[in-house]
């Protein structure tokens, strides 16, 4: 009867010893990892092991899954009125990850953490772009109506390649009509005494 009292006994401290008001929980650690990176980085799940204790002050290996907060894209063209993307990171996916977590103070005092020497099983590329989706002036790779916004763009330009060819036809006509007045105006001056053509200028 002793023997399992005491068996209890030390299961429930190891138990109490293991969740003690120094370990930081899961939620502090979820905010304060999201601010640290600014919400690029998001702690989806975390598992940590003591590693050194001076006071209130704790060292823990870290380890668990991560996932950026948004949706990563990467130019991939650039036209006039328009930028081509394409999608390189997807805001859902799971990435592994390890690192050294510090952490300061208590349950009653609140706690202050730090990740570092962070590793990742795999590194997110491209960066977020707001309103990427709604913006005109981004078009999205393989995207909702990509096909649609293309043929419109080239639309677009053959509209404006008209345009510009009929301006220049029209530059070329009012040149050719200035050249035809201005012969006609020196024919306006007739001929001198010695029946050379007379001009404005003499």
């Amino acid at each position: 009867m002793n023997g399992k009292f005491l068996c209890g006994l030390l299961v429930s401290l190891l138990i109490s010893g293991c969740g003690d008001d120094n370990t930081p929980t899961e939620k502090v650690l979820k905010e304060q990892f999201s601010n640290q990176f600014h919400g690029r980085l998001i702690l989806d799940s975390i598992d940590i092991k003591e590693t050194s204790v001076d006071g209130n002050k704790r060292t823990y290996a870290a380890d668990g899954l991560l996932s950026t907060g948004y949706d990563l894209y990467t130019p991939v063209a650039s036209l006039t009125d328009y930028i081509v993307v394409q999608k390189s990171w997807d805001k859902g996916k799971d990435i592994k990850f390890s690192a050294t977590l510090n952490s300061l103070g208590n349950k009653d005092t609140g706690w202050k953490t730090i990740f570092s020497s962070l590793q990742m099983s795999e590194t997110p590329k491209g960066n977020p772009i707001p309103n990427v989706e709604t913006d005109g002036k981004y078009i999205i790779m393989d995207g909702a109506g990509f096909d649609d916004k293309i043929n419109a763009i080239k639309d677009e330009y053959a509209r404006k390649k008209s345009k510009l060819n009929e301006l220049n036809n029209d530059i070329a006509k009012v040149k050719t009509n200035i050249l035809v007045i201005n012969k006609e105006i020196d024919e306006c001056w007739g001929k001198g005494e010695d029946g050379k053509t007379q001009s404005r200028y003499f």
